[in-house]
Parts: C-alpha cells; sequence; structure tokens
C-alpha cells in the first residue's frame, strides 16, 4: 500500500475505473511501492490538490526505451502513483482531482 501521503489520491484513481498495471518497488527507489495506471493524471488538478513541496511533487518521465510515466510522487516515503505520461497518446481516460 502506498504512503498516507498519497492514499487518497490513489483512492480517487481507483474509484475512477482506471486499470491498475503494476504495484511494486521501483528500480531506483527500493523503499517506498509504486503503483502505476493507465490513465492520465490531470497535473493542474493534482498538484492543486496534492501539492506539499516538503511531501510531494509531480513527476515526469518520457523514456524512449524503458517506457514513459507522470504523476506524484512522496519525498518522504518514496512512493509514488502514476499514470500515462502526456506525450504518450493512447486512448485511456483522465483523472481529475
Amino acid at each position: 500500500m502506498v504512503c498516507e501521503h498519497l492514499r487518497e489520491l490513489e483512492n480517487i484513481v481507483r474509484r475512477s475505473g482506471a486499470e491498475e498495471t503494476f504495484r511494486g518497488h521501483s528500480w531506483s527507489k527500493p523503499n517506498g511501492e509504486w503503483v502505476y495506471y493507465r490513465c492520465y493524471i490531470d497535473t493542474e488538478s493534482a498538484m492543486a490538490r496534492f501539492n506539499d513541496e516538503e511531501t510531494c511533487r509531480w513527476s515526469e518521465h518520457h523514456g524512449t526505451h524503458e517506457g514513459s510515466e507522470a504523476g506524484i510522487v512522496c519525498n518522504k516515503c518514496e512512493c509514488g502513483v502514476m499514470g500515462l505520461h502526456p506525450n504518450d497518446h493512447v486512448d485511456a481516460p483522465t483523472v481529475k482531482f
């Protein structure tokens, strides 16, 4: 389970019906749990609701070999709730907060 800082965000994404595609530890952050969903996380509304510079931050990675992602990461607990990168152009829902 993701940390308490991201639990509400994950519950909103889950209730939206977005498909969970992965849950586990990130290769670069082995302490926290990361969960990936097949959806776009609306940057503006997510950051307006969950942005706390000390705790949470927006994270994007647009990879060419290892995949792409965009979502919110907890700086304290090394957890993340991630969706598709905005440049992926996949038919998937957008979750607004």
